[in-house]
């Protein structure tokens, strides 16, 4: 009989042993699960993010790049008017100086 009871109490011990194992096996492979989830999750939103980053860096480098060619064109176009001005001051300078004779001669009144 005490063979039998120490054979129970053992077996019982051994069931609590076999159950923690269990536990504790169960809990590692859902804390393992867990950061697979989470590497997973990280990973999907940085390639996403990184997806959106690419996007807005063609999109920076299209805009910079027609910029950069609208301010060429402006530039080149403000040289242009600044040749016309410079031109025209002359030109200004020049029939001032005919009126200014032919005044004095008296051929235009003034």
């Amino acid at each position: 009989m005490l063979l039998g009871a120490a054979a129970g109490l053992l077996s019982a011990i051994g069931a609590i042993a076999h159950a923690h194992r269990q536990d504790h096996s169960d809990a590692k492979r859902e804390q393992d699960e867990m950061q697979q989830f989470v590497i997973r999750t990280v990973r999907e939103q940085y390639e996403d993010l990184q997806g959106s980053f690419n996007k807005l860096q063609r999109q920076k480098d299209q805009m910079e790049l027609e910029l950069n060619q609208q301010l060429a064109l402006l530039t080149k176009e403000n040289n242009h008017l600044k040749k016309s001005n410079e031109f025209y001051k002359a030109e200004n300078a020049r029939l001032g100086a005919e009126n200014k004779k032919l005044k004095a001669h008296g051929l235009i009144g003034g």
